[in-house]
């Protein structure tokens, strides 16, 4: 008999539970006791929202994308080595087909048939399952597909020097075009634009991308547009280049926000040319790293490390506020390839720099990086390589740090899924409620995704607070579903 429970390896035992190894009832012929049974089905009551992107790299995912068989990227997902190990088997066709909204039949017939071509079809069955938009052969709305430029801006250096970059989503740039005006820029006219970002900015901080976008979008389409073509040829508008390109930046955040990546990339990349026509370093190196926070979030790590690294070197006087963020983010990065001594190093260099926030200096936008910020990224690198207690000295540190409501919603979800891995029921469960009422009137995509995470680590836990923090958890999502 060889058995290790959960956390070990497993080889079949009959009358033992395959979960926890526990003795199974005589009248059970399953290999789960009834616990083991219950826990499996609550993690399975939803798709998985929060697999890496290594998840989606497999030999079967990649002939599946490679032949535009959304069926075979379906099977790829559901006999995924990863169930196997959590569960004994892969997932059943029963399983998949209630997320999708199928019943077996249909997925067989889905997963073995010719492959889909109805666009809204292969759109719904790829965002249930989370597939990464960068892997599939359609696109979702507001998107356009081009290769990345061999010189996005300059001669300092471009993302196509970074590993991964290939296919990234990007506008067509005969579309930007019409931004490239020559023309003299009344310092009204800019004064204006800086208004205009920062009353957005507010905006998604307080109700979220999804509803901002919509607003933004519309006023670079009606108002800035229009401005820049009005710019005549009186020398090169360069501080007109540069307040657009904070608004441009901006809407690849709310698209971002919303989960539509594509779009979020077509964003920066415009952004990145508007650095460059306006010759301000500082600003490139601050659109580099949002790009280098939505290549986390999608669980690119190395191109985020590498593009880090070109944001550090993007701008010799780079504000030490900028430096900690990157830095910050770095360690995150290395955190999720595992790698404990990069990490620490990047979180040494982080705090290193962080002086330098609050100090005024660098672009107006990187006013999101205040005190606290810093600790919070290392609180997700932490949780992520398992060093829980180090980790709680950090939270310990940041609760009671003030921040903009959208921060806090954000630092709240750190903290509680760091308490949640450590056990703590009672203190999770308060930490999740703040959450809750502290998103209250946002919609964010973003944010459901990790309060969705929060929800699925709840079922670890079993108590009268974890019950109600569920219970939360689930209105707000009933509320904001998206």
């Amino acid at each position: 008999m060889t058995t290790t429970g959960h956390s070990g390896s497993w080889t079949p035992d009959r009358g033992r539970c395959r979960g926890c190894n526990a003795p199974l009832a005589k009248d059970n012929t399953a290999s789960l006791c009834g616990q083991c049974h219950r826990e499996q089905r609550d993690a399975l009551r939803t798709p998985p929202a929060h697999l890496r992107q290594d998840f989606f790299e497999t030999d079967d995912f990649s002939a599946a994308f490679d032949a535009h068989h959304i069926g075979h990227a379906i099977k790829a997902y559901r006999t995924h080595p990863r169930w196997t190990k959590l569960y004994g088997r892969a997932l059943k066709q029963e399983t998949v087909g209630r997320w999708l909204g199928l019943n077996q039949a249909q997925v067989s017939r889905v997963e073995n048939g010719k492959p889909e071509k109805n666009l809204d079809t292969l759109r719904a069955y790829a965002e249930t399952l989370h597939f990464p938009r960068h892997r599939l052969w359609f696109l979702f709305p507001g998107e356009s597909r081009l290769i990345l430029p061999a010189s996005i801006v300059d001669n300092k250096g471009d993302l196509g020097d970074i590993d991964g970059n290939d296919g990234i989503l990007v506008a067509d740039p005969a579309g930007m075009a019409s931004f490239f005006v020559s023309g003299e820029a009344s310092m009204l006219d800019v004064a204006s634009l800086n208004d205009a970002r920062n009353h957005f900015e507010v905006m998604y901080r307080n109700l979220g991308g999804p509803v901002t976008q919509d607003r933004l979008t519309r006023f670079l389409s009606e108002r800035v547009s229009p401005l820049l073509a009005q710019a005549q040829s009186q020398g090169n508008p360069q501080q007109l280049y540069r307040a657009t390109g904070g608004l441009v930046a901006l809407a690849g955040v709310c698209a971002y926000d919303s989960e539509n990546h594509g779009a979020a990339q077509r964003h920066f990349q415009d952004a990145l040319r508007l650095a460059g026509k306006a010759g301000d370093s500082g600003f490139r190196a601050y659109v580099l790293a949002l790009i280098v926070n939505q290549a986390i979030a999608l669980g690119d790590s190395r191109r985020a490390i590498g593009l880090s690294e070109l944001a550090l070197k993007v701008d010799e006087s780079l504000s030490g506020a900028l430096q900690a963020d990157l830095y910050g983010m770095q360690a995150k990065a290395y955190a999720q390839l595992r790698d404990t001594e990069a990490t620490y190093r990047s979180m040494s260099l982080a705090e290193a720099s962080a002086a330098g926030i609050d100090s005024g200096v660098g672009p107006a936008e990187i006013g999101y990086i205040q005190k606290g910020l810093t600790e919070a990224h290392f609180v997700d690198a932490l949780t992520e390589l398992g060093d829980l207690v180090p980790a709680q000295r950090y939270s310990e540190q940041i609760f009671s740090i003030p921040t903009h409501a959208r921060g806090r919603v954000n630092r709240l979800a750190s903290l509680a899924t760091l308490e949640l891995r450590l056990g703590e029921a009672e203190r999770a469960s308060a930490l999740i409620s703040e959450m809750v009422d502290s998103a209250q009137g946002m919609e964010s995509r973003r944010l459901n995704t990790r309060f969705r995470a929060i929800r699925s680590s709840l079922n670890n836990l079993s108590s009268v607070d974890t019950s109600n923090a569920t219970e939360q958890i689930d209105r707000f999502l009933t509320i904001s579903p998206w």
